[in-house]
C-alpha cells in the first residue's frame, strides 16, 4: 500500500497540470506545452493551440488541452508518460468529440507516431458531377461544392475513426466557402501574375501569399486549415498544370 501511494504521488497528472506554482516546479504542463512546435491542434488542424505562460503573481496564462492518448482512468500508468501527451483543441479533447473513448480498443491515428493519412478534396456535390465536371461557368457557386475527407494511409480504420470521433467531415463543412475562394484565386493566379509582372515589375509576388505557406516543407502544420490548403493547392495542379507559374 506505501509503495502504490508513493507511486501516486509520483505519476500525479493533476499536480502537473496546475496552474498554481508552476514557475517552482522542475516540470509542468505549463513548461511541456511551451516547447510544442505547433500551433495548430494536430487533431482537427483546425483550432489554435497556443500557450501563454502564467504570470507570475496572478497566474493569468493559458495553455492547451493535453489530451491523453490512452486515457489516465483506463491506463493511470501513462498519465505523465510523455509520449502519451498530446496538446490538443478543447474542442476534441471534450465532450463533443473525443472525452472519455478509448483509443486502445478503437485505434485513431496518432499525432506523434502515425504518417499523414487524410487527403481533402474540393468536389461537386454527386449530383452535379455529370452535369458540370469541367466546367468554369460564371455561375458557379460554393453551394455546388463539398470538402471530401479520403483515407490515404495504411491503417483505413485509424483514419476513418479520427474522422468520426472529431467530427471532422462537418467541422471541414463550415470552411467549404473559403476553400472554393482559393480554388478561384489559385485557377486566376497565373494570369493575374503576368499582370503583375507587366504593371508592377519590381514586385516580387509568391505563391505562399496566396497559399498561405510554403508549398514544399512542412509550413502547413502551422497555419489553420493548412493540410487542406495544401491538398487544394495539389488538387488544381493535378486538374489544370499550366494554370500554377512555380516561384523562380
Amino acid at each position: 500500500m506505501e509503495a502504490f501511494k508513493m507511486l501516486r504521488c509520483l505519476i500525479n497528472y493533476d499536480s502537473f497540470s496546475k496552474k498554481a506554482g508552476w514557475r517552482k516546479k522542475e516540470w509542468c504542463a505549463y513548461k511541456l506545452c511551451s516547447y510544442a512546435r505547433y500551433v495548430i491542434c494536430p487533431y482537427c488542424h483546425i483550432s489554435p493551440i497556443d500557450t501563454k505562460l502564467p504570470d507570475p503573481e496572478a497566474d493569468r496564462g493559458y495553455r492547451p488541452n493535453l489530451d491523453h492518448y490512452y486515457s489516465k482512468d483506463d491506463y493511470p500508468y501513462l498519465a505523465l508518460t510523455l509520449c502519451n501527451l498530446i496538446p490538443s483543441c478543447e474542442r476534441c479533447n471534450g465532450p463533443q468529440c473525443k472525452h472519455k473513448a478509448d483509443f486502445g480498443t478503437m485505434p485513431h491515428l496518432n499525432p506523434l507516431s502515425d504518417l499523414e493519412s487524410v487527403r481533402f478534396e474540393l468536389n461537386l456535390l454527386p449530383g452535379l458531377r455529370h452535369k458540370l465536371q469541367g466546367t468554369l461557368s460564371h455561375t458557379e457557386n460554393s453551394s455546388q461544392y463539398v470538402i471530401e475527407l479520403h483515407p490515404c494511409g495504411p491503417d483505413a480504420n485509424k483514419v476513418k475513426n479520427s474522422i468520426t470521433t472529431f467530427g471532422l467531415t462537418a467541422r471541414y463543412a463550415l470552411v467549404v466557402d473559403q476553400i472554393f475562394r482559393l480554388r478561384r484565386q489559385l485557377r486566376t493566379l497565373s494570369s493575374r501574375r503576368k499582370m503583375a509582372a507587366q504593371a508592377f515589375p519590381d514586385l516580387k509576388t509568391e505563391l505562399a501569399d496566396t497559399v498561405g505557406f510554403e508549398t514544399d516543407d512542412n509550413s502547413y502544420k502551422r497555419v489553420m486549415i493548412g493540410k487542406l490548403r495544401l491538398d487544394l493547392f495539389r488538387q488544381t495542379c493535378e486538374e489544370n498544370p499550366q494554370l500554377i507559374i512555380p516561384d523562380k
